[in-house]
């Protein structure tokens, strides 16, 4: 069960790859009961040069 009224996932590139084990170890966004921001890093493809 649940305890989650709402995450937020949004990109940080200086973040790990994935979620956190838990959701709510992200910050809680002021103003807002059960309401969370998790930052995590995506995947990017690097430009290859043409010769």
């Amino acid at each position: 069960m649940f305890d989650v009224s709402c995450v937020v996932i949004y990109t940080d590139q200086n973040m790990k790859d994935g979620l956190p084990d838990s959701l709510t170890a992200g910050k809680s966004i002021e103003g807002f009961t059960k309401f969370y921001k998790v930052p995590i890093a995506v995947s990017t493809l690097k430009q290859q040069s043409t010769v």
